[in-house]
């Protein structure tokens, strides 16, 4: 028996899976994977700067909807295998 994705998640909402539904703490995320460190730190590190003052400005507006707006910073280390993990 196959179950389809709506019958799935109709489901989860039953069983009270809030994580399935996308319900989870308040805030929105917003991720980046930027070159923090490696050869090619020149140009990711003025990126995550701006990035983190756009975070700034936002929720000290207010945040987004709403809701305060998190940063997830990735570094991939001017590694192309870290940019695919």
């Amino acid at each position: 028996m196959t179950i389809s994705r709506r019958q799935f998640i109709g489901s989860a909402a039953v069983l009270g899976f809030p994580g399935m539904l996308g319900a989870q703490a308040p805030g929105l995320k917003v991720a980046g994977i930027l070159d923090g460190s490696g050869g090619l730190d020149i140009y990711g590190r003025p990126m995550i700067d701006c990035m983190r003052l756009a975070a700034e400005e936002t929720n000290a507006a207010g945040g987004l909807l709403g809701e305060p707006v998190e940063l997830l910073l990735f570094d991939a280390q001017s590694n192309l295998q870290l940019y695919t993990q």
